[in-house]
């Protein structure tokens, strides 16, 4: 499988801001777990023992944990990696910058001109025109030293 340079830092670029939404996820889940199991426990505490809303209590607080259990090992499974990607904050602005030279010489690539050059001995049997602005068809440049105040350059 070939993969450009682009798409890599962009499959980099996506799987680290997912990595930093999930993990973000996570933690807002376990707050939200934790101040609803707070509230379960409250509601248990003062309804009296035979209130109606008592029956389903234990079943929402174990399906709450169980919840909560799924974040945290979420959790526990990303913070290594995140650790790492906030010791290194430069990292994502030099993937930011790598994406912006990698988009430059992709234009400066695209722009790029290429023409056929055939030398005159094979130009014939290639039926190939022989253009008048080689150089040389120029005529001879006459180049002579510089001389700047007096003295030879």
């Amino acid at each position: 499988m070939e993969i450009t340079a682009k798409e890599a830092n962009q499959r980099i670029t996506d799987t680290i801001a997912a990595a930093f939404s999930t993990f973000e996820q996570a933690e807002a889940e376990v707050q939200y777990r934790d101040d609803e199991c707070d509230d379960l426990k409250h509601l248990m505490e003062f309804l009296p023992d035979d209130h109606p809303q008592r029956v389903g209590l234990s079943e929402r607080i174990t399906e709450n944990r169980r919840k909560r259990r799924v974040a945290k090992e979420t959790i526990e499974q990303y913070e290594q990696f995140i650790d790492v990607l906030r010791r290194h904050k430069n990292f994502t602005k030099e993937l930011a910058q790598a994406l912006q030279t990698i988009n430059v010489t992709l234009g400066k690539q695209a722009k790029r001109y290429y023409r056929m050059r055939v030398l005159k001995e094979y130009g014939e049997s290639l039926n190939y025109r022989v253009s008048n602005n080689t150089a040389s068809a120029a005529p001879a440049v006459r180049r002579e030293r510089r001389v700047r105040c007096g003295i030879s350059l």
